[in-house]
């Protein structure tokens, strides 16, 4: 699913946790990963548009990048696990 990548490639954003928080801001954003070394961009990570229903997950910042999204949910249908 397209929206589904989209929002695991938004999520590198955020730096991997091993507490289950709550967890300062500071020190979950600007992950380091290797398209910027710097720190990742902390704006519009999570924008979407053109979208007709609405749009609802989780956000698991326990586990690694690219396998963070849960219970992703379109127009209260949920999606199929990929």
């Amino acid at each position: 699913m397209q929206v589904k990548a989209y929002l695991e490639k938004s999520v590198e954003y955020f730096r991997q946790v091993s507490s289950a928080g709550p967890v300062p801001s500071a020190q979950v954003t600007n992950a380091v990963i290797p398209a910027a070394p710097s720190g990742t961009p902390d704006y519009n990570y999570d924008v979407m548009g053109g979208l007709d229903k609405s749009l609802a997950f989780d956000i698991d910042l326990s586990v690694p990048a690219g396998n963070r999204i849960r219970n992703l949910a379109y127009g209260g249908t949920t999606a199929a696990a990929t």
